[in-house]
């Protein structure tokens, strides 16, 4: 059976699988076959001949099932990427071998398969009524914030002529003996701050009062059912020694401390520009929840079957970052992990679809990314990490991260048109 070189079959599988089946014909498998068997036979060691000196008849008897398995290898990616080249067809997944053989005239076939973006039908998008909630700062807001500069701002004062007080910050060291075993734990220092409600009672009640260079012995005998296992059931005697005491001494709001937080010229001065970077903050929070709605309201419209390896990376994807924000001593329990697996599939079929029908947006209106706007990005990127443009650069290079510097973009650019015509109530 001959098959001319062109000549294709492709099936789609469902909106988002496609097969094709290709057809190498024997004038590109011979010379393929001939190749990779002239490398099987300058390497090859048979019993009785030197290395690279057995009879290519004697090496193709014996490898022919790897030489031919090369072939395919070889021959059909190259293949497939003419055959999709000639019907603009890009997958989205590693096209995948599913079936290959050799038929009797040694024509080479091959079945691959593969996922692409499926065609679906864009809903109406240049009107979308979305409610915009009002930026506002209020002088809560305002004062909270001043509140939080001036608590920032405070120095630690060592201690004179007293004990420790409450809100104190102190620096001890403690160590730990089992009465019943004689054996000491490691010896502990550590920052405590004097009445904070996490601290443990007994340490609180003999910390009190306690001055720089004093010890102090007490017992805890903890019971069996103790967080601390290591602790639970035993009888500990405990040595703390107080090493230093400060105070917190937290400044006036003043025009003296605006001065010192920056290029302010006084208190007001302060307030205009902490309320403007407010409300900088808010209205970039309101421009993402209009941006979260917009997709949303897109995405409730949309009926696409979704490639499953974009679905499946993106979960991926999520799962780290969610993971990432835990942790690295935290334990998860089954139905923890359970929760965490669905939340992230379900964050990764909205984020999908949302890049999905962006990327249809932006083709129907024409919008593009050019190299002066990928430039821009990368050097916000390198001044945001405070790195050399060309350390970016080469980094993203390297990499392979332009493609989604570019999306990203285009993601941007596209919200912002569909903000921009959307209806705001």
């Amino acid at each position: 059976m001959t098959h001319e070189a062109g000549n294709r079959n492709i099936r789609t599988v469902s909106p988002s699988r496609r097969e094709v089946d290709l057809f190498v014909p024997p004038a590109l498998v011979e010379p393929e076959i001939e190749s990779i068997l002239s490398g099987y036979a300058s390497r090859a060691k048979l019993p009785g001949f030197r290395k690279g000196t057995a009879p290519k008849d004697l090496v193709k008897r014996m490898f022919l099932a790897e030489i031919r398995q090369d072939a395919v290898e070889s021959l059909i990616p190259k293949a497939l990427e003419a055959e999709l080249k000639s019907v603009d067809l890009r997958p989205v997944s590693v096209p995948v071998i599913e079936e290959a053989h050799f038929e009797d005239d040694e024509t080479l076939h091959a079945r691959v398969g593969f996922e692409v973006i499926p065609e679906f039908d864009l809903p109406a998008y240049r009107k979308i009524r979305l409610r915009k909630a009002p930026a506002v700062v209020d002088e809560k807001d305002l004062d909270r914030t001043l509140e939080d500069l001036r608590q920032r701002a405070a120095e630690y004062v060592p201690v004179e002529g007293r004990g420790v007080g409450a809100e104190d910050y102190v620096a001890v060291e403690i160590q730990g003996r089992d009465l019943k075993t004689k054996r000491f734990f490691p010896t502990e220092k550590s920052i405590v701050l004097a009445g904070d409600a996490r601290n443990e009672k007994d340490l609180e009640d003999n910390l009190a009062g306690m001055k720089p260079g004093e010890e102090k012995s007490f017992t805890v005998a903890y019971p069996a059912g103790h967080d601390n296992r290591k602790l639970a059931g035993k009888s500990v005697e405990y040595k703390l020694k107080v090493q230093s005491i400060k105070e917190k001494k937290v400044p006036p709001l003043d025009d003296d401390l605006a001065k010192t937080l920056g290029d302010h010229k006084s208190l007001e001065d302060l307030r205009e520009k902490v309320k403007a970077a407010l409300l900088s903050s808010r209205e970039k929070e309101s421009r993402g929840k209009l941006a979260a709605d917009l997709l949303e309201n897109l995405g409730a419209q949309v009926k696409v079957e979704m490639p499953r390896s974009l679905v499946e990376d993106e979960t991926r994807a999520v799962l780290r970052r969610i993971l990432g924000s835990y942790p690295e001593s935290a334990r998860l329990t089954k139905e923890q992990a359970a929760g965490l697996a669905a939340e992230s599939r379900r964050q990764a079929e909205a984020n999908v679809r949302n890049n999905i029908v962006l990327s249809r947006i932006a083709r129907e209106e024409g919008i593009s990314v050019s190299e002066a706007e990928i430039q821009g990005e990368l050097e916000i990127l390198a001044e945001a990490n405070h790195v050399p443009l060309a350390k970016v650069v080469e980094t993203v290079d390297k990499e392979g991260r332009r493609g989604d510097i570019e999306e990203n973009i285009l993601f941007r650019k596209t919200i912002d048109f569909l903000l921009g015509q959307a209806i705001m109530e």
